[in-house]
């Protein structure tokens, strides 16, 4: 990340989170809290003995990590290479390509109920609908991946004897690197969206379940304060495939 990139974010959530301390001293409405307001409130949500917070903050915190982790795994487990042998067989393409354009249109709300009646009020059905609506988003991008890497360069190889396994990882593996990434961070963000949703609607647990419970209660300010440790958290663990993304590039341009 350069510094002027870096200037600019910083800038940006400087200005928002000026805004959001100055405005609800303008307008007293019930559900505009200041965040300084909203800060102080994380004292309360650590509290395993606060009312609203059964267990506290942190048993909610691990809940959803977990599940959002083995959601991710099995998204990419499963879109990877089907995004592979779609994006290079043409008989799977025309067989299955149409299908995952269908399901990846299917919204998580309209599935998930089917998951919470199978799977129950469990982990499980977090994370079946997290990997549902994480998978296709990493099918679809390493479909595309694969497929800009297709070419001459496949040609050549195939010329010179090359097999489907060295064409796989010499040559069309890395040409797809980007899109691939790229499939690895939207496959995150489709993940947490699953997992959380499916923690405010039916479960023991959670982020999402926390947030759920304080907005019944009106505990506005500390709804305010789960929210924003969620997307810090989709933040930080979107930075950290990024780097992995900057450090791989670095790896394959040193090996050229």
């Amino acid at each position: 990340m350069n510094l002027r990139r870096l200037s600019l974010q910083l800038g940006v959530l400087a200005l928002v989170l000026i805004l959001w301390q100055i405005i609800p001293s303008f307008d007293h409405s019930f559900f505009l809290v200041s965040l300084t307001k909203v800060l102080s409130s994380y004292g309360a949500l650590l509290n395993p003995s606060n009312p609203y917070v059964p267990g506290g903050l942190l048993p909610a915190l691990k809940l959803t990590l977990y599940e959002v982790v083995i959601s991710y795994l099995i998204a990419v487990a499963i879109g990877l290479p089907v995004g592979l042998a779609i994006g290079y067989f043409r008989l799977i393409t025309r067989s299955f390509e149409p299908m995952v354009y269908l399901l990846f249109a299917i919204p998580g709300a309209a599935l998930y109920p089917v998951f919470f009646l199978v799977f129950g009020l469990g982990d499980l059905s977090k994370i079946v609908n997290g990997a549902f609506l994480g998978v296709f988003p990493m099918i679809i991008n390493v479909t595309a991946g694969v497929r800009q890497s297709k070419g001459q360069f496949i040609r050549l190889a195939r010329s010179l004897g090359a097999n489907t396994s060295q064409l796989l990882f010499k040559i069309i593996i890395p040409g797809a690197t980007g899109l691939i990434m790229s499939g690895l961070r939207l496959t995150l963000s489709f993940v947490f969206i699953g997992v959380i949703f499916g923690e405010i609607i039916a479960s023991y647990g959670g982020l999402g379940r926390l947030v759920n419970i304080l907005n019944f209660n009106f505990a506005i300010s500390e709804m305010y304060a789960v929210i924003i440790l969620i997307v810090v958290l989709v933040f930080a663990l979107l930075e950290l495939i990024e780097l992995a993304e900057r450090r791989l590039l670095s790896y394959e341009k040193r090996t050229i």
